[in-house]
């Protein structure tokens, strides 16, 4: 179909290792979070060697073409080397290192791809080297992101959370270390500050952060009538009523 995604991992029935589908799947959703559609649909599920299909729901059809076609010229240069192909997320460089990934586990012969009406291409142990490469490769210095920790994510070795940076409002990916899970998720959906080796875009918006330390953010009460009740002290007005008072300033003016 022109609008379906498919993804074989080559191998022999019953040798393929079973973490090869779950790495496999999430690679390809990573892949094709920046594709324009409302949803994935699985279109095909089988076994054997392992064949995954998806096809998007509300998907504008055009735009859709030019996402596949830059998806396709994605994956032939990562193939080639490691430069970040035009138009990519980190996310999809992220889901091409997973999937490049899978070819290294017990049972698998290789991996390709086939992406709508495409010829199926390769999707290497190299081109996965290569993504992991330009994700690592990107400027970065020390820095610092404070806001609320939105989602949580640790499986297969791959631990992240979402945090929404309270300065730009936009969510920020932290990626933090075993020894961190369990602070990490005492701190979902509280306002934190993290910091660590922080990662830009090109026009200098936050984007990634490896975390060294977190540490949660004391929120500051709201201010009651009560408390600001006398704050400016009895002879603020020199003995006037409050409304003479404003009548005075008024006068002044």
């Amino acid at each position: 179909m022109s609008d379906e995604v498919r993804l074989h991992v080559k191998g022999r029935h019953g040798d393929i290792d079973v973490s090869a589908l779950q790495r496999a799947v999430d690679g390809l959703v990573d892949l094709l979070k920046g594709a324009p559609a409302e949803r994935w649909v699985v279109s095909e599920l089988r076994s054997g060697s392992l064949t995954t299909a998806v096809r998007p729901i509300g998907a504008d059809s055009i735009e859709l073409d030019i996402r596949f076609a830059e998806i396709v010229a994605g994956i032939t240069a990562l193939n080639a080397g490691p430069a970040t192909p035009a138009h990519w997320s980190d996310r999809m460089l992220e889901g091409v290192a997973l999937i490049g990934e899978v070819n290294a586990l017990p049972g698998v012969d290789g991996v390709e791809i086939q992406v709508g009406t495409a010829t199926p291409m390769p999707v290497t142990h190299d081109a996965g080297k290569n993504a992991r490469a330009a994700l690592d490769n990107g400027p970065q210095s020390f820095g610092s992101v404070d806001g609320t920790v939105d989602r949580f994510l640790s499986r297969q070795g791959r631990r992240e959370f979402g945090l929404v940076d309270a300065s730009e409002r936009r969510v920020v990916t932290v990626r933090f270390g075993r020894s961190d899970e369990e602070a990490v998720r005492a701190a979902i959906g509280k306002r934190v500050l993290v910091w660590g080796v922080l990662r830009r875009t090109p026009e200098g918006r936050k984007k990634e952060l490896k975390m060294e330390g977190l540490t949660e953010v004391a929120r500051t009460a709201a201010l009651t009538v009560d408390d600001i009740t006398g704050a400016l002290g009895a002879d603020w007005t020199d003995g006037a009523s409050s409304i003479e008072a404003i009548r005075r300033q008024r006068d002044d003016v």
